[in-house]
């Protein structure tokens, strides 16, 4: 029932935080949690972490994510929907636990926590020779089309070839560094970054729905 695998899925998460596994043992548990999380995030399955909400007059996405303390993109992703168009009386799930980031260097993975409960990870690039921080951080801007700004130099405008920021910038609270699009998709996966966390753009898209000012960001 939906109590197991709610108890499995926190278990395996927990696992996943704890580190000291294998390969192939954090293979066959991220599979065991895309699984889980089929049944538990992406279906109307209400569980400890989540409410059914009602859509009323004058509704909107936005609103709704305000008054949750979560994001549009995280509701359109549990539900499973595109666009902003609701209407009364529509029901939709929402997950009252926030999103965290944990980026992981020596793996090239960032992953995606519901409080402490893995969702989902991407392939990312980070900072050659060891140039990308650890520790705790917060999200604390979120920019679409980022002029790549750079410090004692002019700013590349955001449709200049030489910006090499791609479509998003999720700035973190670690001043200069963040997560960051691309225009070399072949480099993703690689140690080749001043610093920032680099991914694919489609990937960073994503991501930047999801998180919000004062995400929380783990990078080891």
């Amino acid at each position: 029932d939906s109590g197991k695998l709610f108890e499995a899925r926190l278990a395996y998460s927990r696992a996943l935080l704890t580190g000291g596994l294998s390969d192939g043992e954090e293979k066959r548990i991220k599979n065991a949690l895309l699984e889980i999380n089929e049944v538990l995030v992406f279906s109307p399955t209400l569980t400890p972490d989540s409410v059914i909400y009602t859509i009323k007059e004058r509704d909107s996405l936005i609103k709704i994510a305000k008054k949750h303390n979560t994001t549009v993109g995280l509701i359109r992703m549990v539900n499973k929907i595109s666009g902003d168009t609701v209407f009364p009386g529509q029901e939709l799930k929402v997950i009252k636990t926030p999103v965290r980031i944990l980026v992981e260097r020596e793996s090239f993975r960032l992953n995606v926590f519901l409080g402490k409960n893995w969702l989902k990870e991407y392939t990312v690039s980070i900072g050659a020779e060891q140039a990308t921080p650890t520790g705790s951080f917060t999200v604390t801007s979120k920019l679409i089309n980022p002029d790549w700004c750079r410090p004692g130099k002019p700013t590349i405008p955001h449709d200049d070839e030489r910006n090499i920021l791609g479509t998003r910038w999720i700035g973190l609270s670690k001043k200069g560094y963040g997560i960051h699009g691309t225009t070399t998709p072949g480099s993703i996966g690689q140690a080749v970054t001043k610093g920032c966390v680099r991914m694919k753009n489609s990937d960073v898209e994503e991501i930047s729905e999801l998180v919000k000012v004062g995400t929380e960001v783990e990078i080891r």
